[in-house]
């Protein structure tokens, strides 16, 4: 088996494979410096390519490999998801995943929110409306979010109408959205063929300079009462069974009140995974591989002795990385004296401490020190 892991960012998986022992090559956007230390690597930053899953499905056509690992974004693609299933099939390859079908029912909003309903599962109201229509609900309490949105990217409310008028990823048709206070959260788990695995559940941290909405990392374990968390777990296997989901998959809840309502399904190994992986003791794209092959065998979850945690650094205007001496506690790093665009992602920091304040507190110092940095460079 040789595996080709594929996804914007590809190095968190990269780093799993690697220590499951797997044969692997990665192709993603960036080819950032710590992701060419883990293995063999192709970007669309080398071929001076627009930053594309198309791109991504076009390049992958001439790399050697037997199996294709997608990652994040491909759940709003599922024809290129079903071309790889065919050219695959062709050549005797496989994809390890959620297949095409699966894909569009998940991201069939009607039909997902109709699931949800029929289950007895929670989540707050939804409608697909024209644009112009949902921005003049705004004034009332809703969100507005792309078709094909993720990251928490393009998500307005009320504060927002300008910029979400004028915001071309929207499209002519939206999400309409009951906003629903409360805390961001994320389950993740493996399943195949009605087995199932429950690995765990993380706090999101959202917010950045440019968008409140915006994904930009995790803290694990989620500091939450029993009962949500059991919940959450309840829930996310009925969806698994539900839309037959393969291998590792996460959901998106807010909490409010201890209860969790369910946003959307990740129908992909999610990027709390890695965090998950560190708290736990077990190997992400190993279980995510055996799951898509019918193999899944009981995990042993260890309990977590410490909190983890990671945030997305993005930059405030277009700065150049050239720190000289790179911190242990950073991943994604871009490549010396790389100019990176305003409200591009910079790196990834990581922290870890005994207890959630102690764990965010030294993330926000590891943050500082890059700025700095970056600063003084």
């Amino acid at each position: 088996m040789k595996l080709l892991l594929t996804a914007p960012s590809t190095r968190a998986i990269a780093e799993s494979a690697k220590k499951a022992g797997y044969d692997f090559i990665s192709l993603d956007f960036f080819g950032d410096a710590d992701q060419k230390e883990i293995c063999e690597n192709y970007s669309l930053r080398e071929f001076k390519e627009d930053y594309t899953l198309e791109n991504l499905f076009k390049h992958a056509q001439d790399l050697e490999f037997t199996h294709v690992v997608y990652g994040s974004g491909f759940e709003n693609h599922p024809e290129l998801v079903a071309e790889f299933e065919k050219r695959c099939t062709a050549q005797a390859r496989i994809v390890l995943g959620n297949n095409c079908d699966t894909l569009r029912r998940v991201r069939d909003w009607k039909n997902f929110f109709k699931v949800l309903e029929k289950n007895g599962i929670p989540f707050p109201q939804t409608e697909i409306l024209p644009k112009k229509e949902a921005i003049e609900a705004l004034k009332n309490k809703y969100l507005i979010k792309p078709l094909a949105g993720g990251g928490g990217h393009a998500i307005y409310d009320s504060q927002s109408i300008d910029e979400a008028a004028a915001d071309e990823r929207l499209g002519e048709e939206v999400l309409l959205q009951e906003y629903i206070a409360g805390i961001p959260v994320s389950s993740t788990f493996v399943s195949s063929g009605g087995e199932f695995i429950f690995l765990g559940t993380a706090e999101q941290l959202r917010g950045t300079f440019f968008s409140p909405f915006c994904y930009s990392g995790n803290v694990v374990p989620l500091k939450a009462g029993r009962a949500a968390v059991e919940k959450m777990k309840e829930i996310s296997h009925a969806i698994a069974n539900a839309f037959d989901l393969k291998g590792c998959n996460g959901i998106d809840f807010v909490i409010n009140k201890g209860k969790p309502y369910v946003l959307e399904v990740n129908p992909r190994i999610p990027g709390s995974a890695e965090l998950l992986e560190m708290a736990h003791g077990f190997n992400v794209i190993d279980a995510h591989i055996k799951a898509c092959l019918g193999n899944l065998r009981s995990l042993k979850l260890k309990a977590p002795r410490k909190f983890y945690a990671k945030k997305i650094l993005f930059a405030d205007r277009e700065v150049k990385y050239n720190i000289a001496n790179r911190p242990g506690f950073v991943r994604d790093v871009p490549h010396h004296n790389e100019r990176i665009q305003a409200r591009a992602p910079i790196c990834t920091v990581f922290a870890e401490g005994k207890t959630r304040r102690f764990c965010l507190e030294k993330l926000h110092k590891n943050e500082a020190k890059i700025k700095y940095l970056s600063e003084k460079s």
